[in-house]
Order: C-alpha cells, then structure tokens, then sequence
C-alpha cells in the first residue's frame, strides 16, 4: 500500500472505526483478567489552542497550526509533531545516564521534521510545557536525577531552537 493510500486509511472513519473496536475489546479482556484499566483525558490538539489562544499567546503560529490541522496531511504532521515530542519526553525520562550521546543523537533524529516549521516548534514547546506542569509525570528520580532531567529538557528546547529551526 503506497503511503498516500496509507495515510487516507489511517485518517478515516473505518479505521477510527477499527481502532476503537480493538479498544474496547482490549478493554474487556483486562477487565475480565481483574485488571482495571486507567483513563488518562488528554486535551485534543485544537482544544489546547484554544487555551493558547484565549491567553493571548502565540495567535500567529496558532492560527497555522489550526491551518494545518484543516488538512489530512497537516492533520499528519502535527500527529507527527506530538508523538516525536512525546517520545524525546520520554527518552528524558528513560534513557540511562550513560546514554547520553545516543539520547542527543536521538532527540535530534526525532525532532527534525518538527523544525520544519515554526507552528509546530511552537506546538512542541507547548507540549513540552504542559509535561512539565503535570505532577503525573513519571521518572525514576534515583536513575535519572533532577539535574540530569532539566539538562535533558534544556537538550530538547535547545534542538528546537537550534540552527535547523533557524534556517526554515
């Protein structure tokens, strides 16, 4: 299947479908194995700009964030947005300390095309912002201490500033 065929699928009712069915019956067979499963309500990337932009924040590369979400294959890369920035938040967390070179070389690989464009840095560092708010955040603080943590994030910000960005 060639990746436009791929991409349509993905972004269409049956597969929204299909998914959720997968859920649910992934649901059903935790809870009948006495697992209760926990809900986590994320915000939707639109409503996160309302929030944005009710404060006043940020309303230029908002409003193209929002024009790329109109569209299936913007809708995609801010999906692509979102999960490389969560990944490289979760390689901060994970990542052992002896793996430091390998974590700035994997930050960078995975946040490349989020420096594409201006609208989706500034979606990362929205996301970015809003983890580090959360006091669910999870990180074992004995392997990956606070220091190590926040040099981490500074690593992170510092990609999406960086001379990639700039040159867009």
């Amino acid at each position: 299947m060639d990746a436009g065929k791929l991409g349509r699928y993905i972004t269409s009712k049956a597969f929204l479908d299909r998914a959720n069915a997968a859920v649910v019956k992934a649901v059903g067979e935790l809870e009948a194995r006495g697992i209760k499963p926990v809900y986590i309500e994320r915000a939707s990337p639109r409503a996160v700009l309302k929030e944005v932009r009710e404060r006043r924040q940020y309303i230029e590369q908002c409003n193209r964030l929002n024009a790329l979400l109109d569209t299936p294959a913007g809708a995609r890369q801010v999906d692509a947005a979102t999960t490389a920035t969560a990944s490289a938040l979760l390689l901060a967390k994970t990542a052992m300390p002896s793996e430091e070179t390998k974590f700035l070389s994997e930050i960078r690989r995975q946040l490349a095309s989020v420096c594409a464009d201006p609208a989706l840095i500034q979606w990362a560092r929205t996301i970015i912002d809003g983890e580090l708010a959360n006091r669910d955040s999870i990180r074992d603080r004995a392997i990956i201490d606070d220091a190590l943590f926040e040099r981490r994030i500074s690593a992170i910000r510092q990609v999406l500033d960086g001379p990639e960005a700039r040159q867009l």
